[in-house]
């Protein structure tokens, strides 16, 4: 079992960062990024990690539980009620965290 696990985190390496970017590119930019019609909260950088991860009130690396982006998704309030975005499923408020977590990486194809 220990190599067939092995074995599979060979074939696909962790990536926080490309994960949570697929999550924010569908759930999230539509209201967050510069191409939102309607930019909210004056965030439209959702798709930029590494300025997420150097915005402290946004994100603290590696401190979910110490970073508002987290509290906010954990708590279901982000997306918010009436904004037409379906709540995020666990596996995506996981990803989330678990990019805060791993320290706000980039993907590691580089890209932002």
């Amino acid at each position: 079992m220990v190599r067939l696990l092995t074995l599979l985190m060979t074939i696909t390496p962790a990536d926080p960062g490309a994960d949570a970017l697929a999550v924010f590119t569908a759930r999230c930019a539509g209201c967050h990024s510069p191409k939102a019609a309607t930019v909210f909260g004056n965030f439209n950088y959702v798709l930029d990690l590494p300025k997420l991860a150097a915005d402290p009130a946004k994100v603290v690396p590696g401190q979910p539980l110490s970073s508002n982006l987290w509290l906010l998704v954990s708590a279901g309030n982000m997306p918010p009620n009436g904004s037409g975005v379906p709540p995020l499923t666990s596996a995506e408020k996981t990803t989330i965290r678990d990019l805060i977590a791993a320290g706000a990486p980039a993907p590691s194809s580089g890209g932002s």
